[in-house]
């Protein structure tokens, strides 16, 4: 049983480098939890298999960039905190249940994050 969802590239305020003011910040971080949060609902109910809530999860992130520019991983990882927080909500589960894989992938246009879901 399996989900994909695919994220926006999440926005240069999220990274754990950049110092934006934390109102900012706060702001970003809720429209990506909440983005995360309906895209997974909407996933679910498209007739995609939900993963069973009795088990551990295992996500593969793969991070499509918007440019060519060289991204350091764990800040892609950094910077997705809040769409992690809300595909857990969707799922009804604790995020510490989560295994991730994280990948590079090419660059696309404006970027994008697919996490693949599997019970």
């Amino acid at each position: 049983m399996s989900l994909r969802i695919e994220l926006p590239w999440p926005p240069r305020c999220l990274h754990p480098n950049d110092r934006s003011h934390w109102r900012i910040v706060r702001a970003a971080a809720k429209t990506a939890r909440n983005d995360a949060f309906l895209l997974t609902r909407t996933a679910m109910s498209r007739g995609e298999s939900a993963p069973p809530v009795d088990g551990g999860y295992f996500l593969r992130l793969t991070f499509c960039p918007p440019n060519r520019r060289k991204h350091d991983i764990d800040g892609c990882l950094s910077a997705n905190k809040a769409a992690l927080d809300g595909i857990a909500d969707a799922l009804k589960v604790d995020d510490s249940r989560f295994a991730l894989l994280i990948q590079k992938g090419d660059p696309v246009k404006g970027g994008k994050v697919i996490v693949e879901i599997q019970a």
